[in-house]
């Protein structure tokens, strides 16, 4: 990393550091809040729900040895130590961070597990082949070259080691990034000390050149993901058909039979079938949407093909569900 911005990520958090302990904990990161981000909880709740959540998505198995990679105060480091009876070592900048990290884990008695060490992640100062997980939660935005970050990270991973990371994107292109979306993050990059911000497909272009494998990315703002695999025209379409054949129905029935509940728990039962539908096309369209439809949710890296699954199973279970009460 150059001197210059090493040197002022190193001074902001030397400084910031005790404010940030205040304010959000151990754990120097954002917290989950569900896939909506309605759940209300405790923030130190949902900053551990978040380390879960990744670790599940990222299906990590029992890692033995990990690196942290800008660590903080060694907050995931002891947690992943203790929850896998791991080795765990951490890099972080700040010599202030890194002796309440080596602290801590002394006043757990980890201390031979778990060590944060002074260190740049882009000169780490570990073998090669040495880890079975590289971990890195939002600190991937402070890093000057993201190419040379991603090759650092694989080169410290052992043959079929896995390397998960959450960090700070900006929104898939096309179309490209607005002026005033561009002045948004030029702000946050001074406030925060970040060199630049790229989107979710170019760190997965990006790790996919420098040798990983199976390379999965997921925007976790589920509900904007989840609006663009329903395909929002066919939701209006699906939903004024079965309006107006409902006012059809209402023609030719007992009006007093048919209530505005029987219209909702149809409508719900073809939305979750529309659901099913347009995405069951996503799924096994893939590489023609990757030339015809690059700005699908699937393409862009919105959302996962696991999470796209998982999404039309649960929409047909609502709509016959929704069907079988109504036939009742």
């Amino acid at each position: 990393m150059n001197n210059p911005l090493r040197n002022q990520i190193q001074q902001f958090y030397d400084a910031s550091t005790p404010l940030w302990l205040r304010t959000w904990g151990e754990h120097m990161h954002h917290g989950y809040y569900g896939a909506d981000g309605s759940e209300k909880k405790d923030h130190l709740q949902a900053q551990v729900d978040l380390i879960e959540e990744l670790l599940e998505w990222g299906d990590v198995g029992n890692p033995n040895s990990i690196v942290d990679i800008g660590c903080g105060v060694g907050g995931s480091s002891i947690h992943l130590a203790q929850k896998y009876g791991a080795t765990a070592d951490g890099m972080t900048l700040s010599p202030v961070q890194a002796e309440r990290g080596n602290v801590r884990a002394k006043e757990l008695g980890i201390s031979n597990n778990v060590k944060v060490h002074v260190a740049d992640a882009m000169q780490p100062p570990f073998d090669n082949n040495s880890f079975d997980l590289a971990w890195s939660c939002e600190s991937g935005e402070h890093m000057p070259d993201k190419r040379l970050f991603l090759r650092s990270a694989f080169n410290m991973l052992k043959p079929g080691g896995r390397f998960l990371m959450a960090t700070w994107c900006h929104r898939t292109e096309p179309p490209e990034l607005t002026t005033k979306e561009q002045s948004f993050l030029k702000d946050m990059c001074s406030a925060y000390h970040l060199p630049y911000i790229i989107s979710n497909p170019s760190y997965a272009q990006l790790a996919k050149e420098e040798g990983f494998k199976h390379v999965q990315i997921e925007d976790w703002t589920y509900l904007k993901a989840l609006r663009l695999f329903a395909r929002p025209h066919t939701i209006v379409g699906t939903s004024l058909s079965v309006t107006a054949l409902f006012i059809i129905a209402m023609a030719y029935a007992d009006t007093s039979v048919l209530l505005w509940q029987d219209w909702l728990i149809a409508l719900i039962s073809c939305l979750g079938a529309n659901v099913y539908i347009v995405g069951l096309n996503q799924l096994t369209d893939i590489e023609i949407d990757k030339i015809n439809k690059p700005n699908l949710p699937l393409i862009s890296g919105l959302m996962s093909v696991k999470t796209g699954w998982t999404t039309i199973a649960a929409s047909i279970l609502i709509s016959l569900i929704f069907a079988l009460a109504g036939g009742f």
